[in-house]
């Protein structure tokens, strides 16, 4: 589990391949997955008879030209290889005065005349909505993805605009050339407050990921849940505590391996200032393991963790970073720690003029010592400007190193990108 997860309600307060089967069977898994939480999204999203709903929709899209020093990230040959992205998305809304939900489907092709092998069409669909009232808040959000198997299991320092920070973790940072993975994420919570001071809440965490092809290496089909139960208490204006319970359950598909897990959260939620806030989290798992990938292997672990986030905003600037270490669902065929920071600054330097810097280093390791064939260390550091022409045109460039190296590996591999964009963006809605 996540400790990102466990500070969801810390996000909410801060921020209201080639076509063919494979392809198909993505889509396909997506709109069954799909289906039930944009009903959901449907029904969070109805107003009262008396307060008409208001719906809109922000359509973008992007042509990006760029060049890698090393696109398939191989610790032996380097190789430069010129590329482009077509990217087309949209941002639906439907808000009342007591709810907000989004839809945002994407589409994207990737072209690389030099390596037709990374060529590839990706289809995202993520969606977030949240509903209250004076004494209660819900909230479902999450993600469905078709992507090539390079770009999903290299996670990207950037911060997603729509959804919190991923309860999990899931990537192995392994990818085979020309190989997909197809996911789904859906995080719904709920919570009540019972009095001015008191409130409890009920969350849970339910992801499928499957790669073609699967192997039982470094790409493990599974299947994860997670559910938590927690109570609340006001400390005063600026702070609450939380104390929770969970229980988690991971589960291979094609392949004998699972793990249970079940334990306690403690976390604070500090508001200093309405500019600026922060969580800091406490957490103990007892996780049992039984498998017989790569090898037959029963028994269990206490695993603790630990995080802290900031979030800090001003007119011109954002700031926002979460670190720590937690315990998560992985490719590799079982749970395993992940130690991470990231962290992302974007400012405006003028009515048309901004830029971002974002890093991203984490270290994932098996959660007992057979899956230590695993362990890696990743970096991936990103900076760049955006000039804006119009208020819907928009030139952006900049520049990203990434660099990654697993424990029983003698050499890294690194790969430098620069790439340069034009991109239209439709305008917000006014409310």
């Amino acid at each position: 589990m996540s400790w990102s997860f466990l500070n969801m309600r810390h996000h909410d307060r801060r921020h209201s391949g080639h076509s063919g089967p494979g392809l198909r069977s993505g889509i396909q898994r997506a709109v069954l997955t799909a289906g039930p939480v944009l009903l959901l999204l449907g029904v969070g999203a109805r107003p009262p008879a008396a307060n008409a709903a208001e719906v809109y929709n922000q359509p973008a899209g992007s042509l990006t030209v760029e060049g890698d020093t090393n696109l398939d990230l191989d610790p032996g040959q380097r190789t430069r290889t010129e590329g482009n992205l077509v990217s087309a998305s949209d941002l639906i809304g439907i808000a009342t005065p007591d709810s907000d939900s989004f839809i945002k489907p994407r589409v994207e092709y990737r072209n690389y005349p030099q390596d037709s092998g990374d060529d590839r069409v990706e289809g995202y669909l993520d969606f977030n909505s949240t509903w209250r009232t004076q004494r209660s808040s819900a909230a479902v959000y999450g993600t469905v993805e078709h992507l090539d198997e390079f770009n999903a299991e290299l996670p990207s320092a950037l911060y997603d605009n729509l959804n919190p920070v991923s309860p999990t973790s899931p990537e192995t940072g392994k990818a085979i050339i020309g190989a997909t993975r197809d996911s789904a994420l859906v995080v719904p919570r709920y919570n009540f407050k019972y009095s001015p001071l008191c409130g409890f809440g009920v969350s849970g965490v339910y992801q499928r990921i499957d790669y073609s092809p699967s192997d039982d290496i470094a790409h493990v089909n599974f299947a994860y849940y997670f559910g938590q139960a927690s109570a609340t208490w006001t400390l005063g204006p600026r702070s609450e505590l939380s104390f929770g319970a969970f229980d988690s359950r991971y589960e291979a598909i094609r392949y004998y391996s699972n793990a249970k897990g079940t334990g306690g959260t403690l976390d604070l939620d500090t508001a200093w200032t309405p500019l600026l806030s922060t969580t800091a989290s406490l957490i103990y798992d007892h996780v049992n393991v039984d498998t017989s990938i790569p090898t037959l292997f029963r028994g269990s672990k206490d695993a603790f963790g630990a995080t802290a986030s900031v979030a800090y905003k001003t007119q011109i600037s954002q700031y926002r970073m979460d670190a720590g270490q937690y315990v998560t669902p992985s490719g590799g065929g079982s749970l395993f720690y992940t130690d991470q920071i990231k962290a992302e600054y974007d400012r405006d330097l003028g009515p048309r003029w901004s830029i971002t810097g974002a890093l991203l280093a984490l270290k994932g390791r098996g959660i007992t010592s057979y899956l230590q064939v695993d362990n890696r260390t990743y970096v991936q550091t990103l900076a760049e400007v955006v000039w804006n022409l119009t208020p819907t045109w928009y030139l952006q460039g900049g520049a990203r190193y990434m660099w990654e190296k697993y424990q029983f590996n003698l050499s890294g591999a690194a790969d430098t990108r620069i790439y340069f964009r034009i991109g239209y963006k439709g305008l917000p809605p006014r409310r």
